[in-house]
């Protein structure tokens, strides 16, 4: 199970991954899996996607950006306890957060639309294991001189 679970990891579709979850979560009206934040994000995150169809709106989504990160994190070893695979995975609501932030760039440069996220979650959820695998993104592969990354908790 976890030779498939590792396997699986490098060749899965974040970006669409991320759009199944923003789909259920927008369709989500009665609230009972996913609170109005996430509603809402989700269903901004749709509607920008419609926006960067049209020409003359300021952002277009990447699916390799917000791809990228996830592949990027999912190669990273746990270096703590036991687990099923040996590298970290994943999970959907992640994946979303992940993608929405690294896959949205601005038309007139590129770079990133999003350069600060807040992510207010219950303990256990691997808020620091995330935020780690974003700091090593960060410095290592979006090709920033002297990038500066400031983490808070």
């Amino acid at each position: 199970m976890a030779a498939e679970a590792e396997a699986l990891s490098h060749a899965r579709d974040y970006a669409g991954i991320a759009l199944a979850y923003a789909r259920e979560a927008a369709a989500d009206r009665t609230g009972k899996t996913h609170c109005r934040w996430v509603r809402l994000a989700a269903k901004r995150h749709l509607d920008d996607l419609k926006k960067a169809k049209k020409k003359g709106w300021g952002y277009y989504f990447d699916d390799w950006h917000g791809d990228d990160v996830c592949d990027f994190i999912e190669k990273l070893p746990h270096v703590e306890g036991e687990w099923e695979t040996d590298t970290i995975w994943l999970e959907p609501v992640q994946i979303f957060i992940l993608v929405v932030v690294f896959g949205w760039r601005r038309r007139s440069d590129g770079r990133r639309r999003f350069t600060s996220a807040y992510i207010e979650v219950a303990r256990k959820f691997g808020k620091s294991t995330i935020a780690a695998g974003v700091t090593l993104y960060c410095l290592t592969c979006e090709g920033e001189l002297g990038p500066q990354i400031i983490s808070g908790a």
